[in-house]
């Protein structure tokens, strides 16, 4: 009786026993028991090797995070403009994607002179890195009167420890810094009564020689009844067309010095101008002394030297400042107040 044995335990142990002795026959006639003993080992030897062999294992690569980049995620602005005195509006910033370690940003503004953000740093870590944190910045006053500016949030460069998330940098969309007050001048440039009616006296003024520069357009305080009006009622501001003066703002100078305040109508009350608009200078108008239209025209909508029209004197601080005298349309020497929008 022939047995065979073997043991599969990382190694192949066989033997071959036999009651009768050692049997001796010939492997390669496959006639034979010896064949088909030697073909049976081989099986289980390969079965054996391939059964035990230790698995292929890859080690992860070393990466400093999960993801493959990180980025500043910059909200829009809340309102998108700042003003001068004070008036703020608010970014919100996030990262992209959590970082493997803590992320530091600097925050700042690419203009300090014209907003200040706050805080000045903002911090990210894997737990807190979707989370939008709210930069505020507040609008600063300069001495470019009655020009708004504009200025971006900076963010970064970031500091970190984690590669990707190191050194980055980004920008808020542009945030307009706004002036509080307008200007109001009195124009070089003389005219008669022909000035080509309410619009072609607003050309006037954004074309004249004392605009100041790098201000927004302006429009001439200047009423026909018609397309401009700056109030039906006496001193009350109903009504108004096409009107050139604000609600509760400040009236300025070119140097910034404050003429008046306007009231909730847009129209203020005489006794309460802090200065004259100008020095004296004569000035088309067609007011009334009570905000509304002189009633007998004005040099036809203001296109012809026939009829009359109301003037004031610029160097006024009361109702002359609109209303002091009648004048014949012909003459060519009286010049325009000129309101900023």
């Amino acid at each position: 009786m022939k047995t065979l044995v073997y043991l599969n335990i990382n190694i192949l142990i066989f033997a071959y026993c036999s009651c009768g002795g050692v049997n001796f026959e010939n492997p390669a006639d496959n006639r034979t028991s010896a064949y088909l003993e030697n073909q049976l080992f081989l099986f289980l030897l390969r079965n054996s090797a391939s059964s035990n062999s230790s698995p292929t294992v890859t080690a992860p690569s070393s990466t400093s995070s999960s993801t493959s980049s990180i980025s500043l995620v910059i909200g829009t602005p809340n309102k998108g403009f700042t003003v001068k005195n004070g008036g703020t509006d608010t970014v919100s910033i996030k990262l992209s994607s959590p970082p493997a370690s803590t992320v530091t940003i600097p925050v700042t503004t690419s203009a300090t002179t014209q907003g200040i953000a706050t805080p000045s740093t903002l911090t990210f870590t894997s737990a807190n890195w979707d989370q939008n944190q709210i930069v505020t910045v507040t609008g600063q006053d300069d001495s470019v009167y009655g020009v708004n500016s504009s200025f971006r949030i900076t963010f970064g460069p970031t500091s970190s420890s984690d590669s990707i998330a190191n050194q980055l940098s980004a920008q808020s969309d542009l945030i307009t810094n706004r002036d509080y007050r307008k200007m109001l001048f009195v124009s070089n440039s003389m005219t008669d009564g022909i000035m080509g009616g309410i619009s072609g006296a607003d050309i006037k003024c954004n074309a004249d020689s004392a605009k100041p520069s790098g201000s927004s357009s302006y429009k001439a305080m200047l009423v026909d009844g018609v397309s401009r009006i700056a109030s039906v009622t006496a001193n009350i501001g109903d009504g108004q067309v096409d009107w050139v003066l604000s609600p509760n703002t400040t009236y300025i100078k070119t140097n910034g010095s404050t003429i008046f305040i306007s009231n909730a109508a847009g129209i203020f009350i005489f006794g309460t101008m802090n200065q004259s608009i100008g020095a004296g200078e004569l000035v088309w108008t067609g007011l009334n002394a009570n905000w509304q239209t002189y009633a007998a025209g004005q040099c036809s909508n203001w296109t012809s030297t026939a009829g009359t029209a109301n003037r004031g004197n610029a160097g006024n601080t009361d109702s002359g400042t609109i209303s002091n005298a009648l004048q014949a349309c012909n003459v060519a020497s009286y010049r325009l107040y000129c309101v900023q929008q």
